[in-house]
């Protein structure tokens, strides 16, 4: 998997507690929760949010959230309140009482792929499944009429298969299955016959591959509906404080984290195993994931309660199998007014942007050239320029990760008091080193003057949603 990762930011540049998330199966609509503060909707894989309020204007401890294939039919729960649903992507919502009209320690929250069977899972009590979408539901019994910690649930595609955990923090507990839709349940042992703060459990659309994780233990998997399970290594061998897990429709793509700790995917049910970071070689409290039914489109969230605490979003882009060239020629373009926009997403090992624009005659060109998702070994980009006004390039290079990126700048001027800017943004670089060169072999790397050149080089502070507006704002000039 070539995973290209991108900060969101639904409520802001702010650090919250993000609880839960969840994804439809593309991956297009998503919903994030937070923990001692709001909700937040995406129909654009994470690029814009729009804040919901199905417990009114006020903060709530948001659990955990479930969607169906689509993002129409919602679920969501508050830890010491109540369940709400939506039919409508989240415009409206309607409270459920399973437990009665009483607040609960919900904790879990599950849904089958259209949304109609659900279950819900409360901490210190019991578990409940409905067949329609949330207007009815019925108590179920898998380790007896007795109050449990549960602390985790699943549901496969049509809800007949469902897994649910004890975990908690009282004295653990047991895995359960149901092949019936919560009828019947048959105790399960991944590690033994043991208790074990089972954490976080997921299944894919068949109910036949299932991963689970116990805080503070190991992490398994089962190809057959929990009746044999094998234990996966992705930290290495030794007790983790595992806290959650994902996964695909058919369970080849994984995702799972540990809290405090690293995050990692599987693309082959789990036999190997990937660390991913999003946020750089750090330690964090990741706490929550979702994948879409292919494992392309992936969301994770931290909910570190004094610190750094962030949103991110995944995608698979598939590097090529060459070398790739682009010869961009605009020798003979006249034009009143222009503005290119490159939006680059590939990953490669190499590739070559040459843009000839020697003879290119404009009132005003705005060259705007967004590589956030573009991850390159070597990229070389060459502009052979001949100004007759003052031009204008905006590289926004926040996700750029190259080895090696270079821009190299041969510039003839009609009127050497022209000033060519190049602001950049790129808050997010790990290029090895940047190179804005010049035909006279002169690296800047600050703002300075080269001749009669002006020639400038700037970092911008962070422009949200900068390309999702229709009338984009004018870049000020250095």
């Amino acid at each position: 998997m070539s995973l290209v990762w991108a900060e969101r930011k639904p409520a802001g540049d702010v650090d919250k507690v993000w609880q839960c998330v969840t994804s439809d199966a593309d991956g297009s609509n998503l919903l994030a929760g937070i923990y001692g503060g709001r909700l937040y909707l995406s129909s654009n894989y994470g690029v814009d949010w729009t804040e919901k309020q199905p417990a009114g204007d006020a903060n709530k401890n948001w659990m955990s959230t479930a969607s169906d294939d689509d993002g129409s039919n919602l679920i969501v729960c508050v830890y010491g309140g109540r369940l709400y649903t939506s039919s409508n992507g989240g415009t409206d919502w309607t409270e459920r009482q399973p437990a009665g009209a009483a607040n609960k320690w919900w904790i879990c929250v599950a849904s089958d792929a259209d949304g109609s069977n659900l279950i819900a899972v409360v901490e210190g009590g019991r578990v409940y499944t409905s067949s329609n979408s949330g207007v009815d539901w019925v108590e179920r019994t898998p380790a007896g009429s007795t109050n449990k910690d549960w602390h985790c649930c699943a549901s496969d595609a049509d809800g007949s298969n469902l897994i649910v955990g004890v975990g908690g923090y009282g004295a653990g507990g047991r895995l359960y299955t149901s092949s019936n839709s919560g009828v019947d349940w048959t105790e399960r042992q991944p590690e033994g016959n043991v208790d074990r703060y089972w954490w976080s459990v997921a299944s894919d659309a068949d109910g036949s591959n299932l991963i689970v994780c116990a805080q503070g233990g190991l992490l398994f998997t089962s190809s057959n509906s929990g009746v044999d399970w094998t234990e996966r290594q992705p930290a290495g061998a030794s007790t983790k404080a595992w806290i959650a897990v994902a996964s695909d429709d058919d369970g080849s793509n994984l995702m799972c984290c540990i809290g405090s700790d690293r995050l990692y995917v599987s693309s082959n049910s789990g036999v190997d195993w990937t660390e991913q970071q999003p946020s750089g070689d750090f330690d964090r409290a990741w706490a929550t994931l979702a994948s879409d039914s292919d494992g392309s489109h992936l969301i994770a969230g931290i909910n570190y309660l004094y610190g750094y605490s962030r949103l991110w979003t995944a995608e698979d882009i598939p590097p090529p199998t060459k070398e790739t060239e682009f010869l961009f020629d605009i020798r003979n373009f006249v034009s009143k007014e222009t503005t290119f926009i490159f939006s680059l997403g590939m990953v490669g090992k190499q590739t070559d942007f040459l843009f000839d624009i020697r003879n290119l005659v404009p009132k005003e060109t705005e060259f705007v050239f967004d590589l956030r998702n573009f991850v390159s070994k070597e990229t070389e980009f060459v502009f052979s320029i001949c100004m007759h006004k003052e031009t204008e390039f905006l590289f926004d290079l926040r996700n750029l990760v190259s080895r090696e990126c270079r821009f190299v700048f041969d510039l003839n001027l009609v009127d050497t008091s022209l000033m060519l800017s190049l602001p950049l943004m790129c808050d997010v670089l790990n290029s090895d080193k940047l190179l804005i060169d010049t035909d006279t072999n002169c690296t800047v790397e600050n703002p300075r003057c080269v001749g009669d050149i002006q020639l400038s080089c700037r970092v911008l502070p962070d422009l949200s949603g900068y390309y999702s507006t229709v009338q984009r704002p004018k870049v000020e000039k250095v």
